[in-house]
């Protein structure tokens, strides 16, 4: 089956849950909305993973377009054509469905023709089969992060050249465990792991590709905090825990598991290596405890409109009340 079919708890999953349980519930258990987004940013940043970690998935996943900015649509002809390339037939009726699709106000002719310009585009969107259409000047800035990411000297500070190191990338990890009475299931996917086993004992280090259009790398800080990153490593640490535990069943591991983020500025095309230290790890916990917690309490209840703290000021005061946490004395 494939990961992402796979009905367990996820990292995204139960940032999801812990942000809005009623929008986690219509998502991953109704199935009511597709929290699936596509951008030019999330595109870019997967093209530099499979850089770094799957080099031979390249030509599986991607085709070089040989397209001019100006031969690329824009603006509402683009969503004329993104619903048009989901439609399994494009005929008479897939034109229509696009065609309502992209709000346009101008006549379905008058569309068609407009659209005729960008016919080399949509031959070759149909022609690319499913796979990532990019163009050259997009693959050779993903190149060029990718390469400053993989040149880092930090590499050789943190893993020395002594050890001899295992290592995963796109490791898939599943496990149950028990919490709280109910038995859970989960799912993580890691970017790369590296592993040193000697005479039975283990050392784990861990390494998440971030890429980052906005913020340059020396100030990556905000945006671990801003997007509670520290949560994702709690989760990621808790999977290699477990990916240990079953391939390794007879080996002894020496410490936690050492988290590290690789921000990479996709605009100044610089990169560093980040350790999280263990006090963000703590956190991480604490909050991924919680969160399944309540989300075992909503699943018992069948709650899902407010969170489970809400719930219980609800019942207790009937009123919420906003309150100030700072006094300031005049």
């Amino acid at each position: 089956m494939d990961y992402f079919q796979i009905p367990a708890i996820s990292n995204s999953g139960l940032s999801t849950f812990s942000y809005d349980p009623s929008y986690y519930h219509k998502v991953y258990i109704t199935k009511e909305i597709k929290d699936k987004k596509e951008s030019d940013a999330l595109i870019f940043g997967s093209l530099v993973h499979c850089i770094i970690l799957e080099p031979k998935e390249i030509q599986n996943r991607y085709v070089l377009s040989t397209l001019k900015p100006e031969e690329i649509p824009t603006g509402m002809m683009l969503d004329f054509y993104s619903a048009l390339l989901k439609q399994e037939v494009q005929d008479d009726l897939a034109y229509q469905v696009a065609y309502q699709a992209s709000g346009y106000k101008l006549s379905l002719e008058k569309v068609l023709e407009n659209a005729a310009k960008f016919n080399k585009y949509y031959g070759e969107k149909i022609a690319s089969k499913g796979k990532t259409v990019i163009i050259q000047s997009v693959y050779d800035a993903a190149r060029a992060a990718a390469d400053v990411t993989m040149d880092n000297p930090q590499w050789e500070a943190i893993l020395g050249t002594g050890k001899k190191w295992t290592e995963y990338k796109e490791l898939e990890i599943t496990w149950t465990e028990e919490v709280n009475g109910m038995n859970l299931d989960f799912k993580a996917k890691l970017d790369h792991l590296f592993i040193h086993e000697y005479e039975g004992a283990i050392i784990a280090k861990y390494f998440d590709y971030k890429t980052d259009s906005k913020n340059p790398v020396h100030k990556y800080i905000d945006t671990f905090l801003f997007w509670r990153t520290y949560r994702q490593m709690a989760f990621y640490q808790k999977a290699i825990v477990k990916f240990i535990e079953q391939d390794f069943p007879n080996a002894e591991l020496i410490t936690r598991p050492t988290m590290y983020l690789v921000p990479i500025d996709v605009v100044r095309i610089k990169s560093l290596i980040y350790q999280v230290d263990k006090s963000y790890l703590e956190k991480g916990h604490l909050e991924l405890n919680k969160d399944l917690n309540d989300l075992v309490w909503h699943t018992k209840n069948d709650k899902w409109e407010y969170p489970k703290d809400t719930y219980v000021l609800l019942e207790a005061n009937k009123v919420l009340t906003l309150i100030e946490k700072e006094t300031y004395l005049l």
